[in-house]
């Protein structure tokens, strides 16, 4: 089993955000969505303050094609139910499924991702990811050599990461 106590401390990374990612609006936020960006996994994406210099995913690979997405989409509700601002709906998206993406004023982290995955028994990994500059990842104790865009922590230790070409993740 995981142990989100290995993953970067959340006031490390807040202030790592806080202070090297530009915002592109006034008011600090998290938005929390999904995304399918590599084969046989599914994704949660975090992002803060409108940026998208530097993002965390989530990954969770499905054991069989049925399963693709569905531990996904469990704890993307659990956060949007424990984390969403009051009043916030879930919409459905043109598929008439149910979307739990959202922003909140509160600072997420890929922990508290982490403890939901964990208490579902779910598998996961989680990418650091930074887009241009390198500051990012020296600010939370990752730092990166030529060629990695970011770290991948997978069973509990962290691992070169660089997607394929022309690939997202």
């Amino acid at each position: 089993m995981m142990s989100v106590q290995m993953l970067i401390d959340p006031k490390i990374l807040e202030q790592a955000v806080n202070t090297n990612v530009p915002s592109w609006c006034k008011r600090k936020h998290s938005r929390i969505v999904w995304v399918n960006w590599r084969k046989n996994t599914t994704q949660i994406k975090l992002s803060w303050n409108d940026s998208e210099a530097f993002e965390v995913y989530v990954d969770f690979k499905a054991d069989t094609k049925a399963q693709s997405g569905r531990n996904r989409d469990e704890v993307l509700k659990k956060l949007f139910k424990l984390f969403a601002p009051p009043g916030k709906e879930p919409f459905r998206d043109r598929w008439g499924h149910l979307n739990y993406h959202f922003c909140t004023a509160r600072f997420i982290t890929p922990n508290h991702v982490g403890e939901i995955a964990d208490a579902l028994g779910y598998e996961y990994t989680v990418i650091y990811r930074v887009y241009g500059d390198q500051d990012y990842m020296k600010a939370i104790g990752l730092p990166i050599v030529a060629g990695e865009t970011g770290k991948e922590w997978i069973k509990g230790k962290y691992h070169s990461y660089a997607p394929e070409r022309g690939k997202n993740l």
